[in-house]
């Protein structure tokens, strides 16, 4: 069966409209095809969809199908079981019903930015403080500094400072007195020497579950003698360590 062509005079686009002119088809002289209106089929065949300037296009691969876009990819929704990286190795595996995101790749490199959410009760940082400095005494009955301090300790409005403190303290008195000062009603850990002799103490333990306001504080291991004799704080082995809690 021989074909029916329609074609312009030279020069002329071919022009197939509908009775209004609203809706057409149009072939243009150059060579192009312009639709006005939209395209309503089963099947477009193509290896390349451009925009309407010719700089952007999706490019289909004839053997695999796999959709190439030489420009970037904006929609509100995509539905999709898999997304995979482009050599089609690893990828996100996501889950019809739940939504749960699975990641193939058997040793994934997660980046997580200052941004993310945690659930409650997880830890979200922790540090520990130690110090260089000499050995510090009190012989006065008083709390003063150890040489071991967080400096502003920045931490989320609202979150939990689990507080642990090891110390090394030696008292030639009546025992000594300890505690973190920047908690909130923080408790003092008392160690009594009833012999008044020497007595050090290589693992004086402080743990404390801290409420603190705002969103930066400052805590100190303090400490004294008891009630005569002097104390001397060992800094450069004692630590203090702070871990923020997601409220």
């Amino acid at each position: 069966m021989a074909d029916r062509i329609i074609k312009g005079d030279s020069g002329n686009d071919v022009v197939i409209q509908n009775n209004t002119g609203s809706k057409k088809i149009e072939v243009t002289n150059s060579g192009d095809v312009e639709v006005t209106g939209d395209v309503k089929t089963t099947t477009v065949k193509s290896t390349n969809l451009k925009a309407n300037d010719g700089t952007a296009s999706l490019v289909v691969a004839d053997s695999t199908g796999e959709v190439t876009s030489s420009g970037g990819l904006k929609a509100t929704n995509i539905k999709t079981t898999n997304l995979k990286a482009n050599d089609g190795t690893a990828g996100l595996s996501i889950a019809d019903s739940t939504g749960r995101v699975t990641i193939t790749e058997s040793n994934p490199v997660i980046t997580l930015g200052s941004n993310t959410s945690f659930p409650s009760g997880h830890v979200i940082k922790t540090e520990m403080f130690v110090s260089s400095a000499a050995n510090s005494t009190e012989s006065s009955g008083s709390f003063t500094n150890s040489g071991i301090t967080s400096g502003s300790f920045s931490h989320g409005s609202g979150n939990k400072i689990l507080i642990i403190a090891n110390c090394q303290i030696k008292s030639d008195g009546e025992g000594f007195v300890f505690k973190v000062n920047g908690a909130t009603s923080s408790p003092d850990m008392e160690f009594y020497n009833a012999a008044s002799t020497v007595m050090i103490h290589p693992t004086a333990s402080y743990m404390f579950l801290d409420s603190p306001s705002g969103t930066s504080t400052t805590y100190t291991i303090q400490f004294r003698r008891n009630s005569s004799g002097e104390a001397t704080f060992y800094n450069t082995v004692s630590k203090l360590i702070l871990m923020e809690i997601e409220a």
